[in-house]
């Protein structure tokens, strides 16, 4: 992830497959349509799992308080 001023760019994709189903599109078949916020996805799965490992990769991006909205 990038930030350009106030605003953050260059979010990554994280593919979200749900383990008990195997009917799920890969990236490799199907554009992704939606997203949805590191903030979302850890109310989602219940931990800040998938977070902490973006916060890792962002470093000091991972600091700001919108950071977990984008």
């Amino acid at each position: 992830m990038k930030k350009n001023g106030e605003k953050y760019i260059d979010g990554s994709l994280i593919e979200l497959k749900d383990s008990k189903g195997g009917s799920i599109a890969s990236f490799n078949s199907t554009v992704p349509t939606k997203y949805k916020s590191l903030e979302e996805i850890d109310i989602i799965n219940g931990n800040h799992l998938v977070s902490r490992i973006a916060a890792v990769k962002d470093g000091a991006l991972a600091v700001d308080e919108q950071y977990r909205k984008f």
